[in-house]
This record gives structure tokens, C-alpha cells and sequence, in this order.
């Protein structure tokens, strides 16, 4: 109730303000929407989608950062040396299908596990999947999705900096036809004021009957009634103007009733030429759809991987010198290795054909999507060029009439 009360209130002010404003400053359209760019929380929120992107490509990057593993476990009781595991690593997960490895084995102890070799040994092992993981896995594809995502964003930035373009031009659009509507209602109202005063005068004279008065009495004041109506509506779509300024301190303003719109921009409709060669290929709302697909194409790729057994090869150089580790001139690769091989498949493979499939059919419906938003966009663009058309057919019969 209250909130009403102050909007109502701020109405009155600011009809009262317009009503009798003296000094008047015009503000163009490109003054107006440089300012927008310039403040308005959109510009700034459209920025946070590339930081985001741009950190989701960071974390993406990360997975492939070298990792240091070091293990220590020792166990004495009463005097006697039960065993001492001490191993330490360095991994690097590559761009490519394998991991590398290097690191060193410390073992000792009188009841250490048979199979651990004991003494202080360096070794370097590649890890390889040889099918399911190969062509793609969990890491490439998402800092593959990660880069795609970078031009996605800037595209979703367009968009976002379009739309609000695109409202903020609209309501300077409102803005200036009622003021323009404004005006000419107060340019009625003066001259049917002028005719009162002539007709009061020819009728004091006797060469006008008190009919002829009444009736442009009358006509006084339907056009004042027209005159408010015009008022509140250039008032209200000030308001609505005003929606779309803020200040550098991140405050939102009115627009001081001194400013008016600039009413040269109708003057120039015929110098304004429109580009005909459109292509809905081109624009932001296309490109939107063909990243999706990138990262579609990206996912499916992952997931026909996903199909195939997986089959890791594992494989160590061992080398005991601890005065020049790997050392392969003592220690040949033919004799110091260590090979193993991990099968592992899942029998009708449900889950992996299903996720391919839905995936496919994600790509089907992006491809649908981008399909229909090229032909509302090719449709629209013929739609205003015969809107413009139209309408400078109109002012020139207009003019001609003058």
C-alpha cells in the first residue's frame, strides 16, 4: 500500500516537474545507450559469464597437473624391525592417451611381504590404454568442452548485451513518440487558445454566435484531456527510460525532467540504409547452437568410447643405482621391468549404448533448434525490411500532402 502511495506520488511529482520545465537538454539515442554499455548491471553480469568460463577452463586444465605421492609406513615393537614402506612419485597425466610416472622404492624389514623388493630402487612407468580411453576420456573431453565453452560464453555475452540493447532501444523509441505526441497536443491546445481569443473578439464584434464559442470551448477541452493523457504517457515511458540508467557506483537514477529526446532522428530515416544481405548464419543466436553441437560432438565422442572393453597396459623400468638413477647401461630394460594388462568389460553394455544414445539425441534436438531459430531469424528480418519499407512509403505520402 505504501509502495503504491510512493509510486503514485512520484507520478504527480514528475508530471508536475515536465509540466513546467524550463530548460531542456536533448539526450540522442547513442548518448543514451553509451551510457547503458557503460554502467548497466547486465554489462557487468555478462562479464562474469566469460570469468566463469575462463576459471571452468582453468579447473578443466588443472586434471592434467603433475601430482607428488609420498608413503611412509614403519613398525617396530620390542626391539625387532617388523618392516619400513617408503615410496615416493611423481605423476603426469598428458594430453595424450598415457600418464607417465617416476619415482623411488625404499623397503626394508625382517617381516616385509615377500613380493615387495627390498633396498632403495628408482623406476619410471607409462600407463597406455590400449581401447576404451584411447581416441578420449573423462580429462581430454572436458578441457575439450572447457576451451568450446570460452566461445560459447562470448557468445552468451552478445546475447545478453543484444537483448538489453535491443530493450533499451525500444523504450527510447517510446520515449520519443510520446513526446512527440506530447508535443503536438500542446501545439492543439495553443492554437485552439489562439482561436478562443479571435472568436471572442469577432463575437463581442457580432460576427460570431455563442454557439460558435461553446463549441471550441468544448473542443478545449477534450485536446486538454488529450494533453494530460499525452503527458502521463511521456512520463510513464520516461520512467521506463530511466530503468536502464545507473550510475559508476552501481545506483540506479531517474532521468532529470530536463532532457528530452532528440526529435532529428526521424529526420534521418531516409539516409539510414538497411543491410538486406542477412544471414541468420551469421549471428550470435546460430552460433549459440553450433557450439552446443561442439560440445555434443565432443561427449559423443567420449561416450562411443565407452562402448569398448577397457585394456590398460602398465608397464616399470626398475633401476637399483642410487648414484645415477634409471641407469640403463647397468640395469637393461630387458632384464628390470615390470608389464601387467587390466581387462574389464561389462557384459551387454547397457548403460554405455544408452548414454550414446541420448546424447544423439541431444545432437538431433540442438540441430532441430538451430534449424528453426534460422528460420524465425531469416522470417523476422523479411518481416522489418517490409515494416520499414511500409512505413517510409507512408511518411512520404504524409510529406506530400503538406
Amino acid at each position: 500500500m505504501i509502495s503504491n502511495l510512493l509510486k503514485v506520488s512520484l507520478f504527480a511529482f514528475l508530471c508536475s516537474r515536465v509540466s513546467v520545465a524550463q530548460s531542456q537538454t536533448i539526450l540522442t539515442e547513442k548518448e543514451y545507450l553509451d551510457q547503458v554499455k557503460k554502467y548497466h548491471p547486465v554489462i557487468n553480469k555478462s562479464g562474469l559469464v566469460i570469468s566463469n568460463a575462463v576459471a571452468e577452463l582453468k579447473a578443466a586444465k588443472s586434471e592434467f597437473d603433475p601430482t607428488i605421492d609420498i608413503y611412509y609406513d614403519d613398525k617396530k615393537l620390542k626391539e625387532r624391525d617388523y618392516f619400513s614402506y617408503n615410496e615416493g612419485n611423481i605423476k603426469l597425466n598428458t594430453r595424450s592417451p598415457f600418464s607417465i610416472s617416476t619415482g623411488y622404492l625404499n623397503n626394508r624389514g625382517e617381516l616385509i611381504n615377500p613380493e615387495t623388493t627390498t633396498g632403495f630402487i628408482t623406476y619410471f612407468g607409462v600407463n597406455l590404454p590400449l581401447l576404451k580411453g584411447l581416441l578420449m576420456d573423462d580429462r581430454r573431453a572436458e578441457l575439450a568442452k572447457a576451451k568450446v565453452n570460452i566461445n560459447l560464453s562470448e557468445t552468451e555475452q552478445k546475447l545478453m548485451i543484444n537483448d538489453l540493447l535491443f530493450d533499451a532501444s525500444n523504450n527510447y523509441s517510446y520515449w520519443l513518440n510520446s513526446f512527440l505526441k506530447l508535443r503536438l497536443t500542446n501545439q492543439y491546445v495553443s492554437i485552439i487558445q489562439e482561436r478562443i481569443k479571435l472568436n471572442n473578439i469577432t463575437f463581442q464584434n457580432g460576427d460570431k454566435s455563442v454557439a460558435d464559442t461553446l463549441e471550441m470551448y468544448t473542443q478545449l477541452q477534450a485536446f486538454k484531456i488529450q494533453q494530460q493523457v499525452a503527458l502521463m504517457e511521456y512520463v510513464s515511458n520516461t520512467i521506463k527510460l530511466s530503468a536502464f540508467l545507473w550510475k559508476d557506483n552501481s545506483e540506479p537514477y531517474l532521468l532529470s525532467d530536463e532532457y528530452i529526446p532528440d526529435t532529428t532522428a526521424f529526420n534521418n530515416i531516409f539516409n539510414t540504409q538497411l543491410n538486406t544481405d542477412f544471414a541468420a548464419s551469421s549471428t550470435p543466436f546460430i552460433n549459440y547452437y553450433n557450439f552446443k553441437l561442439e560440445q555434443l560432438e565432443i561427449d559423443e565422442k567420449l561416450k562411443r568410447q565407452s562402448l569398448l572393453p577397457m585394456l590398460d597396459l602398465n608397464s616399470k623400468y626398475y633401476s637399483a643405482d642410487r648414484n645415477t638413477p634409471l641407469n640403463i647401461s647397468s640395469y637393461p630394460v630387458v632384464d628390470n621391468y615390470f608389464v601387467g594388462l587390466n581387462f574389464k568389460y561389462t557384459l551387454f553394455n547397457r548403460n554405455a549404448k544408452a548414454n550414446l544414445e541420448m546424447i544423439r539425441i541431444k545432437m538431433r534436438e540442438n540441430n532441430l533448434n538451430r534449424e528453426q531459430k534460422s528460420w524465425e531469424l531469416n522470417t523476422k528480418a523479411l518481416e522489418n525490411l517490409n515494416e520499414w519499407e511500409r512505413t517510409k512509403n507512408q511518411i512520404v505520402e504524409l510529406n506530400s500532402l503538406k
